[in-house]
């Protein structure tokens, strides 16, 4: 008896916790889904009006393509850059902990504060960006005023955060390959680069999908940088689903409409966790 009661004292805070900031949240959001809400309080029952507005939105839409332009982008780049260097790093060189560490850095700084300094890099009249192109010739970029350069002003600060997340998972995987293999290849050719296609990249693939889904799931609810860096524009070049989920549900107070917004979201990234943890129990087994 005293057992039992252990065991349901170690497991109460825990099953509290999920419950009071995970499935009471989550059952809220749907109950609102289905309302309409106005101005701090419910004001009736809307039942499917929010999901179908969802799908007629003109601003959904757009919001749905500026995040799928920002992310295709980012990721892309992300994943590139982060195997390039993680496979230059994994080769013995000098320095070789030091770079590791300046590729790493990026990872730990806070969002919104690099959102506030890549501000000042892309400051137009006398930034540091402009200014070095202007040594080489170039006529200055509206990095935040100019649609096009915004969205990619934006997928360039992602990528300058993320790019390590990519570079430390597949550093660990190279370095999970046993040596022997690399041994057995050099005596077949000297090319890193023929190695890399041959031996190392066939072996780290599985590590290699579970890094694409990852930053797939977490770049579709980017927020922050977008949000700091150019507001949502110039107009709504850059105003990615959160920020437009965002700005119905707290600016303008359709906690309905958002939370609708909310629960498609859920529902587009539940299969995406699904498959992820199908491919985390390959890998593991």
């Amino acid at each position: 008896m005293k057992r039992n009661s252990a065991k349901v004292l170690f497991v109460l805070p825990t099953a509290l916790w999920i419950l009071v900031f995970t499935a009471y949240p989550l059952g809220y959001l749907f109950y609102l889904s289905f309302h309409r809400f106005r101005f701090g309080r419910i004001i009736g029952f809307a039942g499917f009006r929010n999901f179908e507005r969802f799908f007629t939105d003109d601003n959904v839409f757009n919001s749905v393509i500026v995040t799928l332009i920002i992310i295709s982008v980012a990721i892309a780049t992300e994943v590139f850059l982060g195997l390039i260097l993680a496979w230059l790093v994994d080769k013995p060189l000098r320095m070789n902990k030091f770079f590791r560490v300046i590729f790493s850095l990026p990872l730990f700084a806070t969002p919104v504060a690099v959102a506030f300094l890549f501000i000042t890099i892309y400051y137009e009249e006398g930034g540091p960006m402009n200014s070095i192109l202007g040594l080489f010739g170039i006529p200055p970029v509206p990095w935040l005023s100019n649609p096009f350069w915004a969205k990619m002003s934006v997928a360039v600060v992602d990528i300058w955060q993320w790019t390590p997340f990519c570079f430390i998972v597949f550093l660990a995987g190279f370095q999970s390959i046993p040596q022997e293999l690399y041994e057995a290849a050099y005596l077949d050719t000297k090319s890193r680069w023929q190695i890399l296609k041959s031996v190392s990249f066939p072996l780290i693939l599985p590590i290699f999908t579970i890094v694409l889904i990852l930053r797939i799931m977490e770049a579709i609810k980017i927020f922050d940088i977008p949000a700091v860096l150019t507001i949502g524009g110039p107009g709504r070049a850059t105003e990615v689903y959160s920020l437009f989920t965002y700005r119905t549900g707290l600016k303008y107070f359709n906690l309905g409409y958002a939370s609708a917004m909310g629960v498609v979201l859920l529902l587009v990234e539940i299969p995406l966790i699904m498959f992820i943890v199908k491919r985390l129990r390959k890998v593991i087994s």
